[in-house]
């Protein structure tokens, strides 16, 4: 594949009773968390995996919230993903972690 993009389940199992009541109340949980401690079991599957889907230069972008970004950011390193960084959304935070297949 020459991309692939995610936008995954990324609050800890613990987190989830802190979010807000409207977001509790009508998000499916499985859209909140993969149930991981600190919500990032799907994320590393992902980066761990993704050096076998991608082409050589191929990329892999995961939206994450912005407390997320850097535990990403080195998920995909460990992976051996190469250019890896963050972009920042609107509100000029970072909101997608990009990496790219070696």
């Amino acid at each position: 594949m020459d991309t692939i993009s995610l936008h995954p389940p990324y609050v800890g199992r613990r987190e989830l009773r802190e979010l807000p009541e409207e977001v509790r109340r009508f998000e499916p949980e499985e859209s909140l968390t993969d149930r991981s401690p600190k919500g990032l079991g799907l994320l590393g599957r992902v980066a761990r995996e993704s050096p076998d889907w991608l082409r050589p230069g191929g990329w892999l972008l995961i939206e994450v919230s912005p407390d997320r970004s850097r535990d990403v950011s080195a998920l995909m390193r460990r992976a051996g993903l190469g250019d890896v960084r963050s972009t920042k959304g609107g509100v000029e935070v970072s909101r997608v972690v990009v990496g790219r297949a070696r």
